[in-house]
């Protein structure tokens, strides 16, 4: 006998409409389904809220990055890169609290992140084993 094969958002439908009949319990569906008690309220929850579509697979990307660089901030580091192309991270760093006034600078493996975004660094090469 060949195993059945269903779609996810199928099964995920069929959970919430089982669950809404109110002749099992969640527990009970939960373990049927194989899944976490709190992933079926998810699923429940969504599926009250906006229908099929609730259940849906979403994006797991942030919508914002907190820590994200300040554009001036950045637009400093890649000048000072470009007026000193042999200067790494660190002098860049100190270079934009003492010129430049920036109170909390990136770390250098942010500024070192940036450079290499925009193509102003190179990846050194490997010494060959002695």
């Amino acid at each position: 006998m060949p195993w059945e094969l269903t779609e996810l958002l199928n099964e995920k439908e069929r959970f919430a409409v089982l669950a809404s009949t109110g002749k099992f319990t969640i527990t009970q569906l939960c373990q049927d389904f194989k899944i976490s008690r709190t992933t079926g309220h998810k699923y429940l929850d969504r599926y009250r809220d906006r229908g099929r579509d609730g259940l849906a697979e979403l994006s797991r990307r942030p919508k914002s990055v907190r820590s994200q660089t300040d554009a001036e901030v950045e637009a400093a580091i890649l000048k000072e890169r470009l007026k000193h192309p042999t200067w790494g991270p660190k002098k860049i760093r100190d270079l934009l609290c003492t010129v430049h006034g920036v109170e909390s600078p990136p770390w250098e493996s942010t500024i070192a992140r940036i450079l290499s975004r925009h193509g102003l660094s190179d990846r050194r090469k490997r010494k060959p084993a002695a």
